[in-house]
């Protein structure tokens, strides 16, 4: 793997003491299924670290590998390991659905500004950008500003998400949105819980049962 990948592949036990502290410590927070799914799995994946700031999972049969950039944060490890889980996208592909539905009804009951919509609707997970003056999400909700930046195709700025070349690939969308579901029940924030089932309470749903299969 470390010559597939061109750099050191280690194991969880080589990586910093400070990301495995935080992670697990995280972990003993997370949602019963996460504790549950990833505690199996964190220790047995193979990892290799960056010197840059994006993190990403490498799929295939000899690469495998979550790679992790400078600084990354246990949600980052999550949000990666549940890529990892979705190998060959594997469960995304299964969630195409619900979230299809959840966004039409957010383009419905926004009248097809979904962003004005949820200023308007919930202010208070907004702040403005100092350099631009744009409203973005607050960075704990940056899992649902993702999924909603891919919605959009990368056209509307929500503060965090990928390029508009990323979202070409149409399995990026569900991919990512179950890498965020991930995340956030790692995380297991009420408020942002609360958000996020209401934006997408389909593939909330779909996404939960699909991750009690792996328990």
């Amino acid at each position: 793997k470390g010559l597939v990948n061109k750099k050191k592949v280690i194991g969880f036990d080589r990586l910093p003491t400070g990301y495995q502290k935080s992670f697990k410590d995280g972990l003993m927070k997370a949602t019963p299924e996460v504790q549950a799914v990833l505690g199996k799995m964190y220790a047995g994946a193979d990892y290799a670290l960056l010197n840059e700031h994006r993190s990403y999972y490498s799929d295939g049969k000899a690469k495998d590998v979550v790679h992790l950039g400078k600084n990354a944060t246990p949600y980052t490890i999550a949000h990666e390991l549940f890529h990892k889980l979705d190998r060959g996208f594997k469960i995304s592909s299964t969630l195409q659905a619900g979230l299809t539905q959840d966004s039409v009804a957010l383009n419905v009951v926004s009248g097809g500004d979904i962003k004005e919509y949820l200023i308007k609707t919930y202010p208070n997970v907004f702040t403005k950008e100092q350099l631009t003056g744009e409203m973005i999400f607050l960075e704990k909700y940056r899992g649902i500003s993702d999924i909603l930046d891919g919605m959009s195709d990368g056209k509307v700025d929500y503060g965090y998400g990928h390029s508009e070349d990323y979202w070409k690939d149409p399995r990026m969308m569900e991919a990512e949105a179950w890498a965020q579901f991930g995340g956030i029940h790692f995380e297991n924030d009420p408020e942002v819980m609360k958000l996020f089932e209401l934006l997408f309470p389909n593939f909330s749903r779909n996404a939960i049962i699909a991750l009690k299969g792996l328990m």
